[in-house]
């Protein structure tokens, strides 16, 4: 008979197999740590907000590396006051993620994420029957993002019975593991999630303050540009200083990164018939101010429409006919000027008495479009307040024209013989002089009688700037 296995052989195979157990986790463990330690490397090693792809990518690899079971991981950007989604997605068959946006609606699948949202809940399962998945998928792949998702992939999510998700929940982003098969993952596989789901969350929290960083920064430098073009129109003296202004709002625009073809200010007339366009073209001013019948061309109508129902700002984008015959129309007031033949669009902002035009043969972010509305704005305060100056200084002129009138007609009135009129002439000429006409002028009365002469008495200026008052007869 083979001996019996003493106690002392049976407690040690124990102990091995128990130390084999322990070393297997702790192997496990350091998995788990170098893969949760690359994703932080990532994060940090990111230097403005465009590289949070990078750090996406990195994530799935090493869930992928991991081993961890999954038809696919998502990445969920919660922001703050929508409902909607704003999903990263990659599967177990691919080394990259997508990014969708989903827009919300009342399926099951997007009421319970919003509830566990809403709810502060760190974690959940979600259990989705073939029904309850399908109606979410089959809407999703006619109306929203998901219409990207290759037609195979559609196939094989529809035919599949049923959906279980697994949500870790952080503040600024939710980690999600899905199979469309089997059975819900395990506690290990969820307790991997929750711990991935936290270190995504210090990178995005990362992220976000790169991110404001940027933005401040940007700022900063849009409030520069911004001042110097109100500088420039601050100190504006007369209208046609109004092309030096496109070229400093040209290159404010380059400085920021937005490059035009053509940057243009257009200010109506008085009687809202034509337009004088000051402009810069490739970078160079132009030298002289356009004008410009808005009759004569529907792009420039449309855009006086718009003015007069008082709109913020206008986009308008012209190809085919109506591009041909606005380049017909260009080349009658720029006739040096090469024109796009394929495409020019617009981007108009208005002010009280015109527009500021970025022009080019691509359309640009609706950002520009916002960063021109707040260059006219500031344009629309100083261009104002330069308006009112010229008013107030023309009837300061006016004023100046009144009252030399009234002292030269108080000097006629006061008159009681033709003895009395040099002291008028002298009058008149001193007050001419006054209003600032060239002191080299001479002026005078002359009388004609009926004997065929004229009795003439002038004034004019010696080099002491003294008057003085010449008389005499011309025979006529």
């Amino acid at each position: 008979m083979p001996p019996k296995p003493s106690r002392k052989s049976g407690s040690a195979s124990k102990s091995a197999e128990a130390l084999r157990h322990k070393v297997a986790r702790l192997e496990r463990e350091l998995e788990i740590e170098a893969a949760l330690e690359r994703v932080r490397a990532a994060s940090l090693a990111i230097h403005d907000s465009s590289e949070l792809q990078t750090v996406v990518n990195t994530l799935f690899e090493q869930m992928n590396r991991l081993g961890i079971p999954m038809s696919s991981a998502s990445i969920f950007i919660l922001e703050e006051g929508s409902k909607d989604w704003k999903q990263w997605v990659a599967t177990a068959t691919t080394s990259y993620s997508t990014l969708f946006h989903i827009p919300y609606r009342n399926f099951l699948i997007l009421k319970d994420f919003e509830e566990a949202r809403q709810a502060g809940t760190r974690f959940y399962v979600g259990r989705y029957n073939r029904r309850q998945k399908n109606s979410f998928l089959k809407y999703s792949f006619s109306h929203t993002e998901y219409r990207r998702v290759p037609k195979a992939r559609q196939r094989y999510l529809l035919e599949s019975d049923r959906l279980i998700s697994s949500f870790a929940l952080e503040k600024h982003i939710a980690l999600c593991l899905a199979t469309y098969e089997g059975e819900p993952f395990s506690e290990e596989i969820n307790e991997m999630l929750r711990r991935f789901a936290k270190v995504f969350e210090q990178a995005y929290t990362r992220f976000l303050d790169l991110q404001k960083a940027e933005a401040q920064a940007r700022e900063a430098e849009i409030q520069l540009a911004l001042e110097r073009v109100r500088a420039r129109t601050m100190a504006m003296q007369h209208s046609h200083e109004l092309g030096e202004t496109s070229y400093l709002l040209f290159e404010q625009f380059r400085k920021l990164g937005k490059t035009s073809d053509q940057m243009s200010i257009g200010v109506f007339s008085e009687d809202e018939q034509y337009m004088e366009v000051y402009l810069t073209l490739s970078g160079a001013q132009w030298k002289e101010p356009l004008r410009v019948r808005i009759a004569d061309s529907k792009v420039i109508h449309d855009v006086y429409q718009a003015w007069k129902m008082e709109r913020k700002s206008l986009v308008v984008d012209i190809s085919g006919k109506a591009l041909r015959e606005y380049n017909k129309f260009r080349s009658n007031v720029l006739s040096s000027v090469k024109n796009n033949e394929q495409r020019w669009v617009l981007h108009v902002a208005f002010f009280s008495r015109g527009m500021i035009i970025f022009s080019g043969a691509t359309p640009e972010a609706d950002e520009t479009v916002q960063l021109l509305v707040r260059f006219t704005e500031v344009f629309n305060q100083t261009y104002t307040r330069f308006l009112d100056l010229q008013r107030a200084e023309t009837q300061a002129r006016e004023a100046q024209i009144e009252a030399a009138l009234e002292r030269v007609r108080a000097k006629t009135m006061a008159m009681h013989n033709t003895e009395d009129i040099a002291g008028t002439v002298t009058t008149f000429f001193n007050e001419l002089l006054g209003l600032g006409l060239d002191a080299s002028i001479r002026c005078g009365i002359g009388i004609l009688s009926q004997a065929d002469h004229m009795k003439l008495w002038t004034a004019s200026v010696r080099d002491s700037y003294e008057t003085i008052l010449h008389s005499g007869t011309l025979d006529m």
